[in-house]
C-alpha cells in the first residue's frame, strides 16, 4: 500500500458544531469530513471512496449513533471501516452495546486530545496492516490457485503416462491396483507392458513425494519405455542395470553429490506359455501366493540412482503351476503410522495376503483400502501408497494349432461415422501395451477396409440423415502371436458368390502380380473396385502377406452371410 497514514480521511459525525471544531483540531494532520447527523454519515461513508475511520457521536437527533453503526456494518462497502464511539454516555452498558455493534473502541467526552490521537492513530496503522494482510492473502491465494492448477494439469499429464484401463485388463484381465499419492502427483508409478509371450510388470517408488517425486516418476517411465519398449531388453535385472545407469546419467551424479535421486523398484517378468516368473528389485521385495504356499523373494539393497554403491542388479527365476498371485508394492502402506505412531508393518502386510488372497481381486483391494484406513484414522497419509497385484492361472496346453483367441474388441450394429471413431480410440486404447505401432496401423487398414464391405454390400441398412448406411459386426482378437481382424454381414446370394470367387482369385497371385492387379485397377477404381474383393482387399494382402479368409453361410433364399477374416502376425 503507497498511502502514508497522514492522507488518511476521518469522517467526524457530530451534532454539535463545538465538538466538531475541536475534532478537527486534534485531528488536524488526517484529512477529515464532517457530518452533522446519521443520515448524512451515511450518504458520505457509500459514495466514492469511503473513509478510512469514523469518529461516531451516540446521541444525535433521528437517527442515533448505534443505528448509523449497525447500517454501516450490514454493508459490505462499509462494513471494515473502523468505527470510534465518542460520546457523553459513559456506562458500562453502553460501551458494551457499541463494541457488540462492531465498534473498535469507544471514548467518552469530555475527550483527552492525546489519547484521542493515540487511539484513531492506532486503529487506522491497525487497519492499514489488515487491509495489507488481506492484499497479501489474495495474492497468495492466487498464486496457490495458479500452482494448484498447474500440479493438477500435471496430475492428468503423469496419470496418461499410466497404463490405461483397457491396456491393464487385456495385459492382466485379473487384478487389482491400490493407487494413492500423498499430494495431488505421486512419486510412485506402475508400468506394464508385453513383449511376445512375456508380460512386464513394475512398480516404483522415486524419491521424495508431490512434484519433486512426480519429476522422478517421469524419469523412471520414460526410462523404462526406452530400455524395455525401444531396446526390448527383458530379462529383469538387465532392466535394472540399464535404468540404474540411466538414472545416473539423467541426474549427472557424476558433477552433482550433494544430494540423493533415484528410485527403488520391483520388476516382474511373467512368461505364461513357459510358465515362468523372473523378478529383480532395487530395495523392493515380490511377494507371492502360488497354490496357497507364500513365498517372498527380496531384491538387492541398492537403490536406482545410488552410484555409491558398486553391484550389480541380479534376477531369481521360478516355474509355478496352478494359481499364481503377484503382489508388488511401494513402502508407502507399510510405513504409514497410526495415532500412537507406530508404522502398518511388513510382517502385518504379509498377514494380509496370506488371509485373504482367495478372495477376489476386486474384494483383496477392498480389505487392503480398508486395512489401511482402520490404522490409519486421522493421521495424514506420510508418503505415496501403492500395492498391485495380479492373478494368473496355469492353463493346459492347448491342442496343436488351437491358439486360445481372447477377444478385444466387438462391435454389432450400424457402423456410424462415430461408431467406427469409437472403435478406432479401442484399437489404439486396447494394443498400445501389445504390439508395435506399425502392427496397430495394420490393424487399423484392415478393420477400415473390411468396415468398408459391410456399408457397400451389407442388406441390413439405416437411413442416418438421408444416407443409407449398412449393419454388420466386427471384431478383433489376439492369440499369443496373431491378431484376427473379422466382420459379418448379410449380402445378397449372388454377390457373396462373386465375392468369394475374386477374392480366391486374388488370394492365388504372388506379390508381383498382386503389385500388377493393384495398379490395373488403381486407374480405373470405382465403388465396386474399391471395397469386396477390390482395391480394399488387396490392400489387405500386401499389407498382412497373407490371404483373406471368407465364407458364405445361407440365411434365406434372398440372403446370406459373408463372413471375412485376415490374420496379422505381430512378431512381423
Amino acid at each position: 500500500m503507497s498511502k502514508s497514514l497522514e492522507d488518511s480521511v476521518v469522517l467526524i459525525v457530530d451534532d454539535t458544531p463545538e465538538n466538531i471544531d475541536i475534532l478537527n483540531e486534534v485531528l488536524n494532520n488526517y484529512k477529515r469530513k464532517v457530518a452533522t447527523n446519521g443520515e448524512r454519515a451515511l450518504m458520505i461513508a457509500n459514495t466514492g471512496v469511503p473513509p478510512d475511520i469514523i469518529l461516531l457521536d451516540v446521541m444525535m437527533p433521528g437517527m442515533d449513533g448505534y443505528e448509523v453503526c449497525k447500517r454501516l456494518k450490514a454493508e459490505e462497502h462499509t462494513k471494515n471501516i473502523p468505527v470510534i464511539f465518542i460520546t457523553a454516555k459513559s456506562e458500562v452498558e453502553d460501551e458494551t452495546k457499541g463494541l457488540n455493534l462492531g465498534a473498535v473502541d469507544f471514548i467518552t467526552k469530555p475527550i483527552s486530545p492525546p489519547i484521542v490521537q493515540a487511539r484513531v492513530k492506532n486503529h487506522l496503522e491497525l487497519q492499514r496492516s489488515r487491509l495489507l494482510l488481506e492484499e497479501k492473502n489474495t495474492e497468495l491465494a492466487q498464486r496457490n490457485k495458479y500452482i494448484t492448477d498447474s500440479i493438477n494439469y500435471a496430475k492428468r499429464i503423469q496419470t496418461a503416462i499410466l497404463p490405461s484401463k483397457g491396456t491393464m485388463e487385456n495385459i492382466l484381465p485379473d487384478h487389482f491396483i491400490l493407487y494413492r499419492p500423498k499430494d495431488i502427483v505421486s512419486g510412485d508409478f506402475y508400468w506394464i507392458n508385453q513383449m511376445g509371450d512375456k508380460k512386464i510388470i513394475a512398480v516404483s517408488d522415486c524419491t521424495g513425494h508431490g512434484v519433486p517425486g512426480a519429476f522422478m516418476s517421469m524419469i523412471g517411465n520414460t526410462l523404462l519405455n526406452e530400455i524395455i519398449t525401444v531396446k526390448r531388453i527383458t530379462d529383469p535385472a538387465e532392466i535394472l542395470n540399464h535404468l540404474d545407469k540411466g538414472v545416473i546419467e539423467e541426474l549427472r551424479k557424476e558433477e552433482e553429490n550433494s544430494t540423493f535421486d533415484g528410485m527403488d523398484i520391483g520388476i516382474c517378468v511373467i512368461n505364461e506359455k513357459e510358465k515362468q516368473l523372473e523378478f529383480a528389485g532395487a530395495f523392493r521385495s515380490l511377494y507371492i501366493m502360488n497354490n496357497g504356499e507364500f513365498s517372498e523373494i527380496k531384491g538387492v539393497k541398492k537403490s536406482i540412482g545410488d552410484k555409491s554403491k558398486k553391484k550389480n542388479f541380479v534376477k531369481s527365476s521360478l516355474n509355478y503351476s496352478g494359481e499364481l498371485l503377484i503382489y508388488l508394492t511401494s513402502d508407502g502402506y507399510v510405513d504409514q503410522h497410526d495415532a500412537k505412531g507406530i508404522k502398518f508393518g511388513t510382517r502385518k502386510l504379509k498377514e494380509l495376503i496370506k488371509k485373504h488372497y482367495k478372495k477376489s481381486c476386486d474384494e483383496q483391494k477392498d480389505v487392503f483400502a480398508n486395512e489401511l484406513d482402520n490404522h490409519k484414522q486421522d493421521q495424514i497419509q506420510r508418503d505415496d501408497i501403492t500395492i498391485f497385484c495380479f492373478k494368473l492361472n496355469s492353463l493346459p496346453n492347448q491342442s496343436l494349432g488351437q491358439e486360445q483367441k481372447t477377444t478385444l474388441i466387438e462391435f454389432n450394429g450400424t457402423c456410424t461415422h462415430e461408431a467406427l471413431k469409437n472403435i478406432g480410440s479401442q484399437i489404439n486404447e486396447k494394443l498400445e501395451y501389445i504390439t508395435s505401432p506399425q502392427i496397430i496401423k495394420k490393424v487399423f487398414i484392415c478393420s477400415n477396409e473390411l468396415v468398408q464391405n459391410i456399408q457397400f454390400y451389407s442388406l441390413d441398412k439405416t437411413n442416418i440423415n438421408g444416407n443409407e448406411i449398412g449393419s454388420g459386426k466386427i471384431s478383433i482378437s489376439r492369440s499369443d502371436s496373431e491378431l484376427y481382424v473379422e466382420t459379418w454381414n448379410s449380402i445378397a446370394p449372388d454377390k457373396c458368390s462373386q465375392l468369394m470367387d475374386r477374392i480366391n482369385y486374388l488370394n492365388g497371385l504372388d506379390y508381383d502380380e498382386l503389385k500388377r492387379v493393384y495398379k490395373e485397377k488403381m486407374r480405373g477404381e470405382s465403388d465396386e473396385d474399391s471395397k469386396g474383393a477390390g482395391l480394399g482387399i488387396m490392400e489387405i494382402i500386401r499389407k498382412t502377406k497373407n490371404n483373406v479368409l471368407v465364407e458364405c453361410k445361407s440365411l434365406s433364399e434372398i440372403k446370406s452371410e459373408i463372413h471375412f477374416k485376415t490374420v496379422i502376425n505381430m512378431e512381423n
